[in-house]
C-alpha cells in the first residue's frame, strides 16, 4: 500500500476503452524506525511533491486519509524534510451525530 495525494481526476481512451485515471503524487515508504517504536500506531512519510508524479486507475485509490503536518526533526540538516504523518477516520466521529432538530415542538 502506498500513500499519495491525488492532484486530479481524468478520463482518458486506452485501446478503445475509456478509463478514469488520476494524476497522483507519491509520500515515500513510512519511516520503518517510528513505525517499530510507536508499536506500528505512526506512520510518517516524506511529501516529495511534483518529484514524484504518477498516474493511476482511479479504481485503485482504497481509501481516502489525511496526512498532516509533522514537525521536522532537530537535525538542521533534515530541517527542509516535508514530513507528513497518516491520519485516518478524520471526520468521522461527527459523522454520526444526531443533530436533528424537531423545530415545531421547540417553545420560546
Amino acid at each position: 500500500m502506498r500513500f499519495a495525494e491525488v492532484l486530479f481526476f481524468f478520463i482518458q481512451i486506452i485501446d478503445h476503452s475509456r478509463k478514469k485515471l488520476a494524476l497522483v503524487s507519491l509520500f515515500g515508504l513510512p519511516d520503518e524506525q517510528l513505525q517499530v517504536s510507536s508499536s506500528n500506531t505512526l506512520w510518517v512519510c516524506r511529501y516529495s511533491g511534483e518529484n514524484n508524479l504518477v498516474v493511476v486507475d482511479a479504481k485503485s485509490i482504497q481509501s481516502v486519509v489525511m496526512m498532516a503536518p509533522f514537525p521536522p526533526p532537530d537535525d538542521p540538516t533534515d530541517a527542509d524534510l516535508e514530513l507528513y504523518y497518516v491520519h485516518q477516520d478524520i471526520g468521522f466521529d461527527v459523522a454520526d451525530l444526531d443533530v436533528t432538530t424537531d423545530f415545531a415542538s421547540d417553545t420560546i
